[in-house]
């Protein structure tokens, strides 16, 4: 190894710079759960259209989530999304009669 190996190189991918209001916007934004112009450019670079989420899930929840993927074929986001549009279509009635099923077992 020679020395001219251990030369920093250019890198290729230099970030983007910004102002210093420009920065204090943006953690302004992240501060109140907004996305800014750079999370914009960055998903649709990714061709993403979601964006990540944690949840705190019970080891048996964990398990039913898992089993209910390896039965149905999907995934364990696509099974969550599809829950979460089902009762966020339904009404309050819907909802009410869940939580109650769920609190008598």
């Amino acid at each position: 190894m020679s020395l001219i190996d251990l030369k920093k190189n250019k890198s290729r991918n230099q970030k983007e710079k910004i102002s210093v209001d420009e920065f204090i916007e943006q953690a302004n934004l992240y501060a109140q759960g907004k996305c800014s112009n750079l999370d914009k450019k960055r998903h649709l670079k990714k061709g993403r259209k979601f964006k990540n989420a944690t949840f705190t899930l019970s080891p048996d929840h964990i398990k039913q989530l898992d089993e209910i993927s390896k039965k149905s074929g999907l995934s364990k986001s696509y099974i969550l999304r599809l829950l979460i549009h089902e009762l966020a279509q339904g009404d309050e009635l819907t909802l009410d009669e869940l939580i109650d099923h769920i609190e008598t077992k």
